[in-house]
């Protein structure tokens, strides 16, 4: 795969459209869903009219990772300070604000200056390895101020060692959905649930939000190097979300890159 095909799949600003009013309407008055039942992910797109790429769309996230094409493209630049702990239980997952300047350079079309807006958890993860789920996904949510749509790094996890920066979260992520916790001095380090800067391979793909309103305008940079998580760390986001991963789509015609280790 020549070089310019390469960079125009991962990120250029032609491809990230704007968020629109869906987006919008979505985080406040849409329908309410789920990962279960009549508001699980098999009727999202029949919920509101807001979400219909979640039932139409054909470039979805998450996928499973296989089968992917080498491409020679720059490790992700990644550059998250330590922060004060802005951490809320949303109904849906635990999700991590980004209260101080935090960048992503995909190392791509896509450009320098993404900021990290906020980052999340899955259990279990969403996208698969030839078919197989890690306990526990995590999501950099990226914005830029001068193109439209996302840039999504995810990080899988597997049992072995504990995190510190997931401990600081679980320690303080309120229990019961809706409420919020930014404790005095109290600060966590993102950077902390990245796998080592030497084994930053990454798959690289463009897909959507994998949550309604599914929109499709967000580039993924998936880390191949998992980072560790204790089996405790595992079980306590357990109790919060028994299961909020969306199941794997299908990839139709996109391209599924991998560069790196």
């Amino acid at each position: 795969m020549n070089r310019r095909h390469t960079f125009s799949i991962l990120g250029g600003g032609a491809l990230l459209a704007a968020l629109g009013p869906a987006a919008a309407r979505a985080a406040g008055d849409a329908a309410p869903w789920g990962y279960d039942g009549a508001e699980g992910p098999a009727h999202w797109g029949d919920l509101d009219a807001a979400y219909r790429a979640c039932g139409e769309g054909t470039r979805q996230s998450p996928i499973d990772l296989a089968e992917a094409t080498p491409a020679d493209v720059p490790a992700p630049a990644v550059r998250y300070p330590a922060m004060p702990l802005d951490v809320t239980n949303d109904g849906h997952t635990v999700r991590v604000a980004a209260t101080r300047g935090a960048r992503l350079d995909p190392g791509a079309a896509a450009g320098a200056g993404w900021r990290l807006q906020q980052f999340h958890f899955h259990h279990p993860g969403e996208h698969t390895v030839n078919g197989a789920h890690r306990p526990l996904e995590i999501h950099f949510v990226h914005t830029h101020p001068d193109r439209p749509g996302y840039v999504v790094l995810g990080v899988l996890a597997e049992a072995g060692a504990a995190n510190p920066a997931l401990a600081t979260i679980l320690d303080h992520a309120p229990e019961k959905a809706g409420g919020s916790a930014a404790p005095d001095g109290v600060t966590v380090d993102p950077a902390a649930l990245l796998p080592p800067a030497g084994a930053r391979g990454a798959w690289r793909y463009h897909g959507s939000l994998t949550t309604p309103p599914c929109t499709e305008k967000a580039a993924w940079v998936v880390f191949t190097t998992p980072v560790t998580v204790s089996r405790d760390q595992i079980d306590r986001f357990a109790a919060l979300y028994t299961g909020n991963n969306r199941p794997v789509q299908p990839l139709n015609r996109r391209f599924l890159l991998r560069s790196g280790g």
